[in-house]
């Protein structure tokens, strides 16, 4: 546990399935009373699914955020919201600037509605943006990373599992306190 007694990394080992109870299966309040202790919070994928309902979560308790998004998307952002970023996650160094002063940086992107015929996809978007994420986080001097990993699909979804797997090592690498999800 680290300050405030949140999770400070995956306790799923790479290769086996998630115990039961371990930081990897906080469910998402869990998730938002370890970001309420954080005054900053820079978040990729501000506008999907999960962004669209975490962000006014994380502003009803005070925090400050700032978002990551795709060009086009910035205004689905609520009102308040920092440093509306129109980059790509795919490119290093595209964002970096952006993400201080964040203390905790959530990771949301990843490949809509994964399926086994998207393999390619895990590779070029979920691989690709953990990547770049982990640098910013990294050079950012982020304190929390909250990355939503995987929930142990089936098996037939082997290519998404290697993707997030690698995506948690990377991150496990930085020493940045973790919270895979």
């Amino acid at each position: 546990m680290g300050p405030s007694g949140c999770p400070i990394a995956s306790s799923r080992d790479v290769t086996g399935p998630v115990p039961s109870g371990s930081a990897a299966t906080l469910n998402p309040e869990s998730a938002l009373r370890c970001s309420a202790a954080v005054a900053h919070v820079f978040i990729t994928g501000g506008t999907g699914y999960i962004g669209s309902r975490l962000i006014p979560a994380l502003q009803a308790r005070g925090q400050r955020v700032r978002a990551l998004v795709r060009s086009g998307s910035e205004k689905k952002l609520p009102t308040g919201v920092e440093g509306r970023s129109r980059v790509t996650a795919l490119v290093p160094d595209s964002y970096t600037d952006r993400v201080s002063p964040a203390d905790t940086f959530v990771h949301l992107i990843g490949t809509p509605h994964p399926s086994p015929a998207k393999a390619k996809q895990f590779q070029e978007i979920d691989l690709a943006s953990i990547e770049v994420a982990t640098k910013a986080a990294r050079e950012a001097g982020v304190r929390h990373f909250i990355y939503l990993s995987v929930a142990q699909p089936a098996p037939m979804m082997q290519a998404y599992i290697n993707v997030r797997q690698r995506g948690e090592a990377m991150l496990r690498e930085t020493g940045i306190p973790l919270t895979a999800r």
